[in-house]
């Protein structure tokens, strides 16, 4: 995909919970998940990751 261009974004709201979450082993540029999943007040969390 970097070969195109495109940016990847990963929504982790069901994985993030459960397991640790690599983003350099996903290689995303964005990855989000919500906190209310982990007992926590309702916020989005946008993890970004600028490679220019």
């Amino acid at each position: 995909m970097e070969d195109a261009g495109a940016l990847v974004f990963v929504d982790a709201v069901l994985f993030a919970p459960h397991h640790l979450v690599d983003v350099k082993e996903l290689s995303c540029d964005f990855l989000a998940f919500s906190s209310y999943k982990f007992f926590r007040p309702h916020l989005g969390i946008v993890w970004g990751f600028w490679r220019y």
